[in-house]
């Protein structure tokens, strides 16, 4: 039973809404259902660094959501965070070309550096390269840290798009952004900052697009620390881990022990967890 009652639902993506290249069971309908209810709103909180706001719109219809359910204002990004956050700094970004377009209020340094604006502050922001965390590409990146702690008036920093360690790639895991941004950061000896999940500000910023408070709200998510127990942290009414993506069996006992069943709950799908919601008094 829920302890709140529950006015909003912040919605991980991968994982949760998709697996792979697929939807996740019967989420499409739940999604659909959720638009029709009058009384709950939604938002889709996402870490995904390798795809814009409207190619996620897209890639959700593409594997059978329907055209319209999604619209590219419903969808919290941490590039689209991200691009908020920069806008007074000078950003090199270590990222998919793909979301390049989500900075367009950034000063983004470019090859030759002819932009630079060094009476400001410098960012690194760090996406998921993919291919590019190359040995070359990370070494380059680090050089131009170093190099703007020193020429920056007011130095330089790491962004980390997102406070995951992995997530599913394929059936497999694979390493997410934020142990390169660490990485990165330790070597230059600047500061880390997270922008995302499980950063309280995403999880704020979501809620009160929806015009509500995080403890009218419940986080939906795959990853038992980051969407969880990061959700609750916040101040979120209650979260909800799907075993689905990410999940891997044991994570339900590790999240137990830092929360109370009572504030978090564990289904099997996305589906299960909108069903438990909209059933609950």
């Amino acid at each position: 039973m829920m302890r709140n009652k529950i006015k909003g639902m912040l919605i991980d993506l991968d994982g949760v809404l998709r697996i792979g290249k697929e939807a996740s069971r019967n989420a499409a309908k739940a999604l659909g259902m959720l638009r029709e209810h009058q009384n709950i709103d939604y938002r889709i909180v996402t870490n995904t660094t390798t795809e814009s706001r409207f190619e996620i719109v897209s890639s959700l219809e593409e594997i059978g959501f329907e055209k319209g359910l999604l619209d590219p204002s419903k969808i919290f990004s941490a590039p689209s965070a991200a691009n908020m956050i920069c806008m007074e700094d000078d950003v090199t970004l270590l990222c998919h070309p793909s979301i390049r377009s989500e900075f367009y209020a950034c000063n983004v340094i470019n090859e030759d550096r002819t932009n630079c604006r060094t009476e400001r502050s410098h960012v690194l922001v760090v996406g998921d390269a993919q291919s590019d965390f190359d040995r070359e590409s990370l070494n380059e990146a680090f050089r131009i840290v170093l190099d703007a702690k020193s020429t920056y008036a007011k130095g330089s920093s790491v962004l980390a798009l997102g406070g995951g360690k992995y997530y599913n790639e394929g059936g497999r895991l694979s390493l997410d952004a934020y142990p390169f941004a660490d990485m990165i950061a330790r070597a230059a000896d600047v500061p880390l900052e997270v922008c995302g999940k499980p950063s309280k500000s995403t999880f704020e910023a979501a809620s009160k697009s929806m015009s509500l408070s995080l403890d009218d709200v419940v986080m939906i998510g795959d990853d038992w620390r980051v969407d969880a127990v990061g959700s609750l942290e916040a101040g979120c009414a209650q979260s909800i881990l799907v075993q689905t993506g990410k999940y891997i069996a044991g994570d339900e006992t590790r999240l137990f022990e830092l929360v109370s069943p009572e504030q978090s709950h564990v289904k099997p799908d996305f589906a299960s967890a909108v069903d438990f919601i909209l059933s609950s008094p």
